[in-house]
């Protein structure tokens, strides 16, 4: 695993520089992609103690808590990171994400809303806004936002289980079971895939 070299490679640095901010930042975001979250958030102090204002550990560890569910804790950091760059789309995206997680949807949509001004054809802000849409009860727009995923990334889960879940929600069952094929081919043992399966086999 490419991510596992990494660290290798970073900790010999730090074995020579204790103080290798790259180095650093590199362990902090390869843990954190390896969902090693807490040991994440140690690089990402690190890095913050020597440079409080560093762009990368502060969006590494606000991306870690929003993993480890602490999204309140997440936002000091998306707010301070935003503080010194406003249209940071990394650090816009995780902010509506952790308000989506606190549930204060309309900051959330407002937050997804920004990101796409700069950058119409992220994914991770239109993923976003569909779940809220979905939330909402608001299923044909959140489809449109499922579908234009698509258009970006055939083959991207999110967009292909979202789909599925919102043709199921609209009646529309054949419909969704040719996407859910499509799901199928992709990634046959997520657990995204598995409860769609559950819900498709008891209709």
């Amino acid at each position: 695993n490419r991510f596992n070299e990494a660290i290798e490679t970073y900790s010999h640095v730090l074995e020579i520089e204790p103080q290798n901010i790259d180095a650093l930042n590199g362990n902090g975001f390869a843990l954190e992609i390896l969902q090693q979250y807490e040991e994440s958030i140690l690089y990402s102090d690190s890095v913050l103690e020597i440079l409080p204002d560093n762009i990368d550990a502060l969006n590494n560890k606000a991306t870690a808590l929003n993993n480890l569910n602490k999204p309140l804790d997440a936002l000091v950091y998306w707010d301070k990171l935003l503080e010194l760059q406003p249209n940071d789309i990394d650090g816009l995206d995780g902010k509506a994400d952790s308000l989506r997680i606190l549930k204060r949807l309309d900051e959330s949509l407002e937050t997804y809303n920004q990101v796409l001004e700069l950058d119409p054809n992220h994914v991770g802000a239109l993923n976003g806004m569909a779940i809220i849409l979905m939330m909402q009860s608001k299923y044909v727009k959140a489809l449109e936002n499922y579908d234009k995923m698509l258009e970006i990334e055939p083959d991207n889960m999110d967009a292909l289980s979202g789909k599925t879940s919102m043709l199921l929600k609209l009646g529309k069952i054949d419909e969704a079971s040719m996407i859910f094929e499509k799901l199928m081919e992709v990634d046959p043992s997520n657990t995204q895939t598995l409860n769609l399966k559950k819900s498709l086999d008891d209709l």
